[in-house]
């Protein structure tokens, strides 16, 4: 199930919405070309949080995830957990991560 805030083009996922899988996991946020790009709020089915920033559809820049028993605030490519970074790098991100 696909809620797309602005227009979709050429059939694919363009601009900020959000979108649904069968299985239940659900992404908020933006979308450039059919991936999530920019930022956005993945929520699996189990439970699982990712607050962040994305790049070619993976979690890719600072982020928090909550999933699984952890709680990680830091930097993400793709999809793997990097690095642990301090509050204060977060800037103009804070909110949005720690929302």
């Amino acid at each position: 199930r696909v809620k797309i805030l602005r227009p979709i083009r050429l059939s694919q996922k363009h601009g900020e919405g959000i979108y649904t899988w069968k299985n239940g996991d659900r992404f908020e946020g933006q979308f450039a070309y059919d991936k999530r790009e920019g930022l956005g709020e993945y929520y699996w089915n189990d439970g699982g949080v990712y607050k962040g920033e994305w790049k070619a559809d993976r979690m890719n820049g600072f982020g928090r995830l909550v999933k699984d028993g952890m709680d990680v605030i830091g930097d993400f490519f793709a999809d793997h957990f990097e690095r642990p970074i301090e509050e204060a790098e977060l800037g103009a991100l804070r909110n949005f991560v720690l929302g």
